[in-house]
């Protein structure tokens, strides 16, 4: 095993934290809203506003309670820059960040559909960016509750949630 971490060399370290999947059910526990509907929530994000040079947090909590109509918005909010008072979807978007970020997901989707027989268990996605610039990163992570399965199909879950995650990516791409 291998501890990285991922934002040592970055001057203002931007993270996204998502849970991909359904993870294993609880009978006491109910699942967030995004994470039935879209396979995926955040569970946490930190980003550099360069208005103010401070950092925007939002915790698990705030990303459980988020409605499914306000994902998309929540997940906009990762990629702007805080460089005016208000912020407005449309504008102040590092779109180059964003693209980016859509082929890593991309990419990850088409591995993931070829690792037949593996179940994905509550992983996370960590995306990474420097608001100052430099090469986004992604990696998966949280493997302690992987499973291996005699089924010869990928893990459609995680699959799920990726592909979402993806196309509301591109659809915040639209606006731009």
């Amino acid at each position: 095993m291998k501890i990285q971490d991922l934002t040592a060399k970055l001057k203002c370290p931007c993270v996204l934290d998502v849970k991909v999947g359904l993870g294993k059910p609880k009978p006491d526990k109910k699942l967030a809203v995004t994470t039935e509907h879209f396979k995926f929530r955040i569970c946490g994000m930190s980003v550099h506003q360069v208005k103010t040079g401070d950092f925007l947090f939002r915790d698990k909590y705030w990303g459980r309670k988020l409605p499914v109509h306000e994902l998309k918005n929540a997940l906009a909010l990762f990629f702007y820059n805080g460089s005016s008072a208000v912020y407005n979807i449309g504008k102040e978007i590092n779109t180059t960040v964003l693209k980016k970020f859509i082929k890593l997901l991309e990419k990850t989707y088409l591995c993931i559909r070829s690792a037949k027989g593996i179940r994905l268990v509550s992983s996370s996605l960590l995306l990474v960016y420097d608001a100052m610039g430099g090469e986004p990163r992604m990696k998966l992570i949280d493997f302690e509750n992987a499973e291996e399965i005699e089924d010869t199909k990928a893990d459609t879950n995680t699959l799920e949630g990726i592909d979402n995650a993806c196309r509301l990516l591109k659809e915040i791409e639209e606006i731009y």
